[in-house]
C-alpha cells in the first residue's frame, strides 16, 4: 500500500478523522469548514504523491477574523503539513501549541502527532543503509525516549 512502513502510512486515515471532526465542530463557519477540509484533502493528496509540504505551504491560514476553532484547526494543519513534510521541529511546535484547544478531538490527536512526530525525527538516518543489521542507528536518542514516553501517556 501506498506508504507502507512510512509517516504517510496513516495520512488517508488522518484526513478522515480530521474531516468528521471538523464536519461536528459547530464553532466554525460553514465557509471556515469548507476551507479547511479541502486544504486536508489537498494534503492527503499529497501524501499520496509524496509531495507534501514541497514549496509554498498549502494549508489552510486562518484570517484574523477567523473563529478560534478555525485557528485551532488550522493549527493542526500546519502541523500535519510539517509533520508529513520532514519538518519535525515545525510540527511540534504546531501540535505543542493544541494542547489546550476547545476541540477534543484535537487534542487527542495532536498529543498523538507529537509522539510520531518525535518517533520520525529520531528516526532520520537510522535507516541508511540497509547493511543487515537489526537495529537501526538511531542518533538523536532525546527525541527516541521522548516519543516513547509521550505513547505511553
Amino acid at each position: 500500500s501506498v506508504g507502507e512502513g512510512t509517516r504517510w502510512v496513516e495520512a488517508q486515515r488522518g484526513g478522515e478523522a480530521f474531516i468528521q471532526a471538523a464536519q461536528a465542530e459547530k464553532a466554525l463557519s460553514e465557509a471556515e469548514r469548507a476551507a479547511l477540509i479541502r486544504s486536508r484533502k489537498e494534503l492527503t493528496t499529497a501524501c499520496q504523491g509524496k509531495e507534501a509540504a514541497s514549496g509554498a505551504s498549502k494549508a489552510y491560514v486562518a484570517g484574523a477574523d477567523a473563529s478560534a476553532a478555525a485557528r485551532e484547526f488550522a493549527a493542526y494543519l500546519a502541523g500535519a503539513e510539517s509533520f508529513y513534510g520532514g519538518a519535525f521541529d515545525a510540527a511540534l511546535a504546531a501540535f505543542r501549541s493544541l494542547a489546550k484547544a476547545q476541540n477534543a478531538w484535537l487534542r487527542e490527536s495532536a498529543r498523538y502527532m507529537i509522539a510520531r512526530t518525535l518517533l520520525n525525527k529520531a528516526s532520520v538516518g537510522a535507516f541508511a543503509e540497509l547493511d543487515g543489521v537489526p537495529e537501526p542507528k538511531v542518533s538523536d536518542r532525546p527525541s527516541l525516549n521522548a516519543a516513547e514516553s509521550e505513547f505511553q501517556s
